[in-house]
């Protein structure tokens, strides 16, 4: 195989459950099916379900998997390979039968940059290998990444990334079966070989890097007026000097985030922020009129990034665009489809980007500890804000005040 059909799909979701149906509908809508699906989701969950992650994050993952299914169809036999969650961010991998027999070695990696080391900002990542034949093996990364939000905190983006790069560290995927997304609760892939054992973040010298997910990167550096909303850009506007604000090509082009990364030419309207519950005309085009909120400038925050080798052209982007807006969430998903060109002597004789940041000696205690505030604000979160929490409390409060007149009885008597 001299190149291999990859598609990567980022989209915040809203915290809200994906309904299936809708997301099937634009997900596989390219010219092409791609060999390698890869979903980046973001707020894929509430955060007490993703705080506490587990089963209580499947049933979310697994919906995601089900729009897989249904897109497909009859058109092609998509198999999981892998999928984890850190926190709200959430990375999954699936592929046709062919290329998921050529995959081994699966790392993964996943870190916080919300405050107190929580993850509701942060980054989850998974590196495979990828036998091309029985002499050549290539190596690529994939991150799916949720940054901070609002106009002016482009700074604060800026150091959740150099956050993420230097405690995002892989490790290597156990064997263990995993009921997660796939309903046949098939094995993680497993092979011989080995994954590397040593420290390495995303950032390496042999494999190819993409980053996608909510970038939040803004057009603005401050909010916008109360009236400004009526210069927002509509279909028949040119946006080229709406884009010449965007501050993820500034501060990239600066340095300061991102680095070494590259990304298409972008030539669809911006992803956020829209009023939900608009109903977008039911064959994927365009609207009339684009529904913005009011009190954001739209800006494009869902953004896909890659590295090439120095002399580029092993990655050969065929599609960079924006889907339709689903009705749970205020962001479009963007899609880029590629193929990464297996055979190409790049990968032999020159290297990616050198890693702008060391990977943080604390990166493990830091997880640790972010993980122990997660439980916590999970647990409140859950027994306070969903009707299966409320009613653990309650029968608790039942069971107490059972209990009391039990004993007062017993006393009394």
């Amino acid at each position: 195989m001299a190149a291999l059909k990859t598609s990567i799909v980022t989209f915040n979701c809203g915290k809200a459950s994906i309904e299936p149906d809708e997301l099937a509908a634009h997900l596989l809508s390219g010219k092409d099916l791609p060999d390698l699906l890869v979903l980046s989701l973001q707020e894929i969950a509430p955060l007490a379900h993703a705080f506490l992650t587990g089963s209580f994050i499947h049933p979310f993952l697994r919906r995601a998997w089900k729009a897989v299914k249904i897109a497909a169809a009859d058109r092609a036999d998509y198999e999981y390979v892998f999928a984890r969650n850190v926190g709200t961010t959430a990375i999954l991998l699936f592929a046709v039968p062919e290329t998921r027999a050529r995959i081994h070695s699966l790392e993964f990696g996943g870190t916080a940059a919300g405050d107190h080391d929580l993850s509701n900002k942060g980054a989850a990542a998974v590196r495979l290998a990828y036998d091309v034949d029985h002499d050549s093996t290539r190596r690529l990364t994939f991150v799916a990444a949720h940054l901070a939000p609002m106009e002016p905190d482009f700074e604060r983006r800026n150091k959740d990334w150099e956050i993420i790069a230097s405690t995002l560290v892989f490790e290597p995927v156990d064997g263990k079966r995993s009921a997660a997304v796939s309903p046949e609760a098939e094995p993680l892939l497993t092979s011989p070989k080995t994954a590397s054992t040593r420290e390495s973040g995303i950032y390496e010298p042999d494999t190819l890097l993409f980053v996608a997910g909510d970038l939040n990167y803004r057009i603005s550096d401050v909010k916008p007026l109360p009236d400004e909303h009526k210069t927002f850009p509509q279909p028949t506007d040119s946006l080229h000097s709406w884009r010449e604000g965007d501050q993820l090509n500034r501060e990239r082009q600066a340095g300061r985030t991102l680095q070494g990364l590259t990304e298409p030419e972008i030539n669809f309207p911006p992803t956020y922020k829209y009023d939900t519950g608009f109903r977008w005309p039911e064959d994927g085009s365009e609207p009339e009129i684009w529904p913005w909120a009011q009190h954001r400038f739209p800006s494009w925050c869902d953004r896909i990034l890659y590295s090439d080798f120095a002399s580029g052209g092993v990655v050969k982007v065929n599609r960079y665009t924006a889907l339709p807006l689903l009705s749970s969430s205020d962001h479009r998903p963007v899609v880029m489809d590629f193929g990464i060109d297996l055979a190409a002597q790049e990968w032999d004789t020159a290297s990616t980007v050198t890693a702008p940041f060391a990977i943080n000696p604390t990166w493990k205690s830091r997880r640790a500890a972010g993980r122990r505030w997660e439980l916590a604000v999970g647990t409140c979160a859950y027994l306070s804000l969903t009707w299966e929490g409320n009613g653990i409390l309650l029968a608790s409060l039942v069971g107490a005040v059972g209990g009391y007149a039990v004993l007062s009885s017993l006393i009394n008597t």
